[in-house]
């Protein structure tokens, strides 16, 4: 099983909500893209505009 994750913070750094998900079969690359991704759409539905993504995976980017 694959799973992936990620941390959502205000601009001050305080932590505002966390999310993982368990998906498919799939890559690691598949996985990562996917906690990249998931963050955006949570935020979309919080009618959130502003939105800075930091991964530590450059080969997503």
């Amino acid at each position: 099983d694959v799973a992936t994750g990620g941390v959502i913070r205000d601009n001050q750094g305080r932590w505002i909500f966390g999310f993982n998900r368990r998906l498919c079969q799939c890559s690691v690359f598949n996985a990562k893209l996917w906690g990249i991704l998931n963050g955006p759409l949570l935020l979309q539905n919080r009618h959130c505009d502003k939105v800075l993504i930091r991964t530590d995976n450059m080969e997503v980017l």
